[in-house]
């Protein structure tokens, strides 16, 4: 078990305003799924989130609605650490394409849900020492929308933070289509 039943109410909320930033802050956090690690559970650490959102546009939504519940979509992926969510997405010329945005508060897509991924060992140093580095590997002339794209970049920094990779339906449809 990822985590006790205490730790996952302590951040689950109401469904009810799903998308709907309230006032002064972000969506509440919808959780969905809890990743499963085998081995024993680990209770130590900062606690890792995949946002989820659907890509800007009512009727990607509403194909996501139909697509989500059987295994795939079109996603805008995000990790959540230490209080900051860090993604990937298209820059001019040589500039990294890693930014960073308060939790589940991007702006250009819809808050969908969140995945409980774990919790990393790494010191809040050692991640802002992982992401310099993502920050020149990933630079933003090099997105592509099926092949290297924010859930692609949201798998390598979960792995990197040692949580795993991202579960399947999150790339499925890039995938498919690549």
């Amino acid at each position: 078990m990822l985590f006790r039943s205490g730790d996952v109410d302590m951040f689950r909320a109401s469904v009810g305003t799903k998308g709907s930033p309230r006032e002064g802050g972000p969506p509440p956090l919808v959780v969905r799924e809890v990743k499963q690690h085998h081995g024993r559970w680990n209770s130590e650490g900062e606690h890792v989130w995949l946002h989820i959102y659907d890509v800007a546009g009512s009727t990607v939504q509403w194909v996501n609605n139909l697509a989500r519940p059987v295994g795939t979509g079109a996603f805008h992926a995000a990790v959540d650490v230490y209080g900051q969510e860090w993604s990937f997405g298209f820059a001019h010329e040589d500039r990294t394409g890693v930014y960073s945005c308060a939790p589940r508060s991007n702006t250009q897509h819809i808050y969908r849900e969140s995945v409980a991924m774990g919790r990393t060992k790494l010191s809040e140093g050692d991640v802002k020492r992982a992401l310099d580095r993502l920050r020149k590997e990933w630079l933003g002339r090099d997105y592509d929308l099926l092949t290297r794209n924010c859930c692609n970049f949201s798998d390598t920094l979960c792995q990197e933070l040692g949580v795993g990779a991202v579960p399947e339906w999150v790339l499925t449809l890039a995938e498919l289509l690549a």
